[in-house]
């Protein structure tokens, strides 16, 4: 269902609450609600380079471990 809080019976832009919509928007009373959605992007893509470094890091432990493992068994089965 259609918000109709901006819109008359007929289903036509209601001019007078448009204009007020307008004027909170322009006296900042609507900032917090237009800046959350930018604001959980960025968030959560913060969140996510976050994880990569993580995954990297770990990766390169494993990596690095396995290395030392195989250098081992290189030595040992001399």
């Amino acid at each position: 269902m259609a918000n109709t809080d901006y819109f008359s019976q007929n289903g036509q832009a209601d001019s007078n609450k448009i204009k007020d919509l307008i004027r909170e928007i322009e006296i900042g009373l609507w900032d917090n609600y237009l800046f959350y959605d930018y604001e959980s992007f960025m968030n959560i893509r913060a969140q996510h380079n976050l994880a990569n470094v993580v995954q990297n890091m770990l990766m390169m432990n494993q990596q690095q471990a396995n290395d030392r493992n195989n250098q081992v068994e290189v030595t040992e089965s001399k």
